[in-house]
C-alpha cells in the first residue's frame, strides 16, 4: 500500500481494513467537532473583545480567562531566560520554540519561581524566530524593579510537551519553576489575525475521509483476492 509494509494479518484480512476505515472516519469526524467547538470560542472571543489586563501575580484562571482560552497580562521579564528550545526524539528535532518568563510588575528577584511564562511555538526548524523578539518589544510598556514591563494578550498553552520543554530549560539553567505557573502562547501578530483558525476543519475531514476511502478500496481488493485463491483451490481439487 504506497510503500508501506503492513503486517500479515491486514494483508489476509478485507474486515481489518473496513474497521480501519469507519475507525478513521470516526477520528476525523470527532477532531472537527472539536475544530469546530474552537472555532466557536474563538468567534465568542472576537465578539466580546480582549479580556481586561491584569498583572501577573493576580491571574486567576477561573476569573481572568476569556473564550477560546484567551487572557491578557502584564509582568516583568527576564532577558536572560529568552530562550530557543528544542525537544529531541531518537536523534531527530520533534519540537521547537522560544520561551521567556514572566515576574509580578514588583518582583525584585529573579530567583523565585516566575509567575508564567511566554511560550511560543516555532513549527519550522529553520524558522527565524524575531517574530517573538519583536513582539516582546512592541508590548514593552515600561521599566519594573529589575527587568522590562510587558503586556501580553495571547491564549493558555495547556500541551504538556510544552510544559516539559519549559521545565527542562529551567532544570538546565538551575532556576526555579513551579510547573503549576500558566504557560501563555502569545500573539505575535494582530488579535483578529490571531484568532483565525489556521486549517478550515471541513479540509481536515475531507483528508479522512479521502484515507477513508483507500482503505475501503484496498479492503475490497484484499476480498476479491481472497475470494479468487478460494476459487482457485477449489477448483483445483480432483
Amino acid at each position: 500500500m504506497i510503500g508501506v509494509k503492513l503486517p500479515s494479518w491486514l494483508h489476509d484480512s478485507a474486515c481489518s481494513f473496513y474497521v480501519l476505515a469507519v475507525f478513521v472516519t470516526m477520528l476525523g469526524s470527532s477532531i472537527v467537532l472539536l475544530m469546530e467547538i474552537e472555532k466557536a470560542e474563538r468567534a465568542e472571543a472576537m465578539r466580546i473583545g480582549a479580556p481586561a489586563i491584569v498583572d501577573i501575580q493576580d491571574f486567576d484562571r477561573e476569573k481572568h480567562t476569556g473564550p477560546a482560552w484567551e487572557v491578557y497580562v502584564r509582568g516583568q521579564i527576564d532577558p536572560s531566560m529568552n530562550r530557543e528550545l528544542t525537544k529531541t526524539e531518537d536523534g531527530e528535532v520533534k519540537n521547537h520554540a522560544q520561551m521567556i518568563p514572566l515576574y509580578a510588575v514588583n518582583a525584585t528577584s529573579f530567583a523565585v519561581a516566575p509567575d508564567a511564562v511566554l511560550f511560543e511555538n516555532i513549527y519550522k526548524y529553520d524558522s527565524n524566530p524575531i517574530g517573538f523578539d519583536e513582539m516582546l518589544e512592541k508590548r514593552t510598556t515600561g521599566k519594573g524593579p529589575i527587568g522590562p514591563i510587558v503586556e501580553v494578550n495571547g491564549l493558555l498553552e495547556t500541551g504538556t510537551t510544552a510544559s516539559s520543554m519549559v521545565s527542562d530549560a529551567f532544570l538546565n539553567a538551575n532556576r526555579t519553576y513551579d510547573s503549576a505557573a500558566p504557560l501563555i502562547d502569545p500573539f505575535l501578530g494582530s488579535r483578529e489575525e490571531e484568532l483565525q483558525l489556521e486549517y478550515h476543519p471541513y479540509t481536515i475531514l475531507a483528508a479522512f475521509l479521502v484515507i477513508s476511502a483507500v482503505l475501503l478500496i484496498y479492503g475490497n481488493y484484499v476480498k476479491r483476492r481472497s475470494i479468487a485463491k478460494r476459487n482457485a483451490a477449489q477448483s483445483s481439487k480432483p
